[in-house]
């Protein structure tokens, strides 16, 4: 990994990437027709790096954010030989 030595483009970077849970919260909440998530944002997004530690969380009810290291590592688990530059996983299990 690279370190980023110029403290602009690290806030820059850090910015975009808080940016990224932040957008799926407000799709997740423009997009739903439960009152529970629209009204009292009963959810939490995040998002993760290539290794699968969580970089970024929501505006939302961090609460739901201790599943996400076990979801994570369900997933390495299972997609982790076959990840490549580029992929995106998305989950949603409300078991």
């Amino acid at each position: 990994m690279t370190a980023i030595h110029d403290p602009i483009a690290c806030e820059l970077f850090k910015n975009a990437i808080f940016s990224i849970a932040d957008e799926m919260a407000l799709t997740i909440t423009r997009t739903t027709y439960s009152g529970v998530l629209k009204d009292n944002m009963d959810f939490s997004t995040a998002f993760a790096d290539a290794e699968g530690k969580l970089v970024a969380q929501g505006l939302t009810l961090p609460g739901h954010l201790g599943s996400i290291p076990t979801a994570l590592e369900a997933t390495m688990r299972h997609y982790g030989d076959t990840m490549g530059p580029g992929d995106v996983f998305l989950m949603n299990d409300p078991f």
